[in-house]
């Protein structure tokens, strides 16, 4: 009996162990709460009742909510976490934390996070309509020993003119002000300003420094959050949806998931199971969009455009844009000029990100498509950076500058840096034109990577030895993937969350000895970039069975492990040999064999987004 007795406990304990890893697995949900009142002009407020029946709904169903300090402990490995934790916050330090919430969290004993904008109490300037809490009140709620301070910024909290048209959060922009954007050593310097202010005025009115960093609206760049942890900040706030790993990595960005207004049980129930993140993954309905075709000179003319290019994605149920960036009137893929300002390239008219807001407001995911070798600009008073080939007729179809010039690569970096900084977008679709034929490339700066690896110069006699040729096709291969790496991390400096693909032509998937004619690898796609997008051009291609050549493109991707998810085919919608746009049915036919297939990401270029009947784009 009493081994009996004893197995059971041991089996409850064991029960009770793995309940807690599995919950550590799944992550820890953080809810983020605004104004706790009747504010009914306001989507975000909860009313005292509201907030109050979640705390009951908490206490219910077991979960415990816990402190910032228990959080960071328990990442930290220094202690365990209750079964089910969960993180609150509230934002922007209202007066009505002070009436409503507070007596709240004393009544349930339940600790929360308080980040406040600390400019809105110096300076009495809260936004219109809104009250927030004194220094005093602060003191108190954290003297009680249940609120954390956290800062919401000092003077940051607010958008700032980030373009000739359009408006950003401050803290994650260039500030647009007569006629010029401030220079990043500006902003770095503004940032850091602000940070300093903020911690001198907790230091005066709370006795200490603060160590959480609740980002504006949620956004921030790497460079702030650099700036951040150099003023003492050690764990920064998000507004990104998702549970919390038990992973140090955490700190750098906690994700939270809004709470809006007096939201039911059920939506509620949904939050904490899932910290807001949509499941399953989203599939991706793809428009790739020539700004060309929308760009009008005269403005009225621009923006009937832009509305007329909005009703047609929505009709097509488009989520995701791929935006051209630059200016190709006559479609040769050369980009002569661009649709925003750069110290590098030059500007046709600073308009892309003033687009990359309207799509934003209708609630579709924008990435800039560029070229990067066939950018005309690199090659200027530079011709002896221009990819060459031994043989006149192996030369590539695009005029490219090569990836093996140091001044090339330093101009990129700092072109696709000035694009991340000065647009909001949500990713980067790298163009076609970083590739190389089995000819390339004899300029000056690949013939001195050549001749340092192989001790001789490429030449048509060295074409003849099929292991040189072989491995300087690994050689070109890695020097664009390379190139490709360091422009996603000069992206990620303003844009942290930015996802990145890459196009790629069909006979690198479909025919291994290909690799060495294109310089492409697609096992090297799938791990560098978050997708890769198969051109699969049944006109261009001269295909005579679309749907059964599509079949073997999706038989070849789901052959990879894993790869289904992170693989977009891209059917074309114009011929340009016949220069007519395709029927429905033809575009309905292929987009049904690839679902037919399995494939989930589908794109469809280029978009006829200025038709005004019908339903031009198949998904």
């Amino acid at each position: 009996m009493l081994l009996r007795r004893m197995m059971i406990f041991l089996l409850a304990m064991f029960m009770l162990a793995s309940s807690q890893v599995c919950q550590a697995a799944g992550g820890v949900p953080v809810l983020c709460y605004h104004d706790i009142g009747s504010n009914k002009a306001d989507p975000l407020a909860v009313s005292r009742e509201g907030l109050e029946r979640h705390f009951q709904y908490l206490q219910r169903n077991g979960y415990q909510p816990i402190s910032i300090q228990e959080f960071a402990a328990a990442v930290e490995g220094r202690q365990s976490l209750p079964e089910k934790p969960v993180l609150l916050t509230f934002d922007d330090g209202y007066a009505s934390f002070y009436t409503n919430a507070y007596p709240l969290l004393q009544k349930y004993r339940y600790p929360a996070v308080l980040s406040v904008v600390t400019s809105w109490i110096e300076n009495q300037t809260p936004p219109p309509g809104t009250e927030v809490m004194t220094w005093e009140q602060i003191r108190e709620t954290e003297s009680s020993g249940l609120v954390t301070v956290a800062s919401h910024s000092h003077a940051q909290h607010k958008y700032l003119q980030a373009a000739p048209k359009g408006f950003r959060p401050a803290l994650t922009t260039l500030e647009y002000h007569n006629g010029r954007y401030e220079t990043q050593e500006e902003y770095r310097i503004r940032v850091t300003n602000d940070m300093d202010i903020n911690q001198d005025v907790f230091n005066r009115r709370i006795g200490h420094p603060v160590t959480l960093f609740t980002w504006p609206y949620g956004e921030y760049t790497k460079i702030a959050a650099e700036i951040g942890r150099s003023r003492g900040y050690r764990v920064f706030l998000t507004l990104q949806d998702g549970l919390n790993p038990m992973d140090r990595a955490v700190f750098n960005g906690v994700n939270r998931t809004m709470v809006y207004g007096n939201m039911d049980e059920k939506a509620l129930a949904q939050l904490l199971s899932t910290g807001g993140q949509a499941s399953p993954q989203k599939l991706l309905r793809v428009a790739q969009m020539d700004l060309d075709l929308l760009y009008d000179d005269n403005p009225a003319m621009f923006e009937t455009n832009i509305e007329t290019a909005l009703a047609t994605l929505k009709r097509s149920n488009v989520n995701t844009v791929f935006l051209q960036a630059f200016v190709d009137n006559n479609a040769t893929g050369n980009a002569e000029e661009m649709y925003f300002s750069s110290r590098v390239s030059p500007t046709k008219k600073d308009v892309f990100d003033y687009v990359v807001q309207r799509l934003h407001g209708s609630r579709i995911q924008v990435y800039a498509w560029i070229p990067t070798l066939a950018n005309q600009w690199l090659l200027k008073d530079h011709s002896e950076d221009e990819v060459t080939a031994v043989q006149s007729a192996g030369k590539g179809w695009y005029r490219r500058a090569t990836p093996f010039s140091p001044r090339v690569k330093a101009e990129l970096k700092e072109f696709v840096r000035d694009l991340a900084s000065r647009s909001m977008i949500d990713g980067v679709l790298f163009q076609d034109d970083a590739y190389m034929t089995d000819m390339e490339d004899s300029s000056p700066a690949a013939q001195t990577v050549f001749k340092a690896h192989f001790g001789k110069a490429f030449t048509a006699e060295t074409l003849q030895v099929p292991a040189i040729v072989k491995e300087w096709a690994n050689l070109k291969n890695q020097a664009m993937n390379d190139l490709t790496k360091e422009l996603m991390e000069e992206v990620r400096r303003f844009r942290p969350q930015a996802k990145f693909a890459r196009n790629m032509y069909v006979p690198v998937l479909l025919n291994p000895d290909s690799e060495d004619w294109f310089a492409q690898n697609y096992q090297d796609y799938l791990k560098l970039y978050d997708y890769t997008v198969i051109m699969a051009y049944t006109k261009m291609d001269k295909i005579k069975q679309p749907e059964a050549w599509l079949a073997k493109i999706a038989k070849t991707v789901s052959a990879q492990p894993g790869a289904m998810d992170k693989t977009i085919v891209k059917i074309q919608a114009y011929d340009w040999d016949t220069r007519q746009w395709l029927v429905p049915w033809e575009l309905n036919r292929e987009v049904q064999s690839l679902r037919e297939n399995g494939i989930l990401h589908i794109g469809v270029y280029p978009s006829n987004v200025l038709v005004t009947r019908g339903k031009p784009l198949p998904f």
